[in-house]
């Protein structure tokens, strides 16, 4: 359970990536990992932070860590397959978007992703399907 402190702590470190002070955002947010270690609000908005200034490998860990601590995040998954889809590492990102629709079978975007790396991968038919799932949600 998050402490109230965390809790705010956490809404500034959000609102701070959203204003893109990243290195701002970075420091409470590992100023909240080092009181609680599982925090997966903490790692994927770090992730997301460190991304964004270009540390793609820290990036990968930490949404790896996360998903670690608790599986069934779809958009987690999304994340960590777009920040491997962009490094040019289409097939561990082609299983992050699995991971995404297996955790929610009705994830647009997980089907919209998958789609495009099928298409990528000239397995048009399994581009079809998810396309077509992608439209229907």
């Amino acid at each position: 359970m998050q402490t109230v402190f965390a809790q705010q702590s956490i809404a500034d470190g959000l609102k701070l990536l959203e204003e893109k002070q990243y290195n701002k955002a970075i420091k409470i947010f590992e100023e909240i990992l080092n009181n609680d270690q599982t925090n997966i609000t903490a790692i994927n908005a770090l992730a997301e932070a460190q991304n964004k200034l270009g540390n793609t490998p820290g990036a990968i860990q930490l949404y790896k860590r996360s998903l670690k601590i608790q599986e069934n995040q779809p958009d987690t998954w999304l994340a960590l397959g777009n920040v491997l889809y962009y490094e040019k590492n289409i097939k561990p990102a082609l299983a992050a978007y699995k991971g995404a629709v297996k955790h929610s079978q009705d994830f647009a975007r997980g089907h919209n992703n998958l789609a495009t790396i099928y298409k990528e991968l000239d397995e048009n038919d399994l581009a079809i399907v998810h396309f077509e799932k992608a439209i229907e949600l």
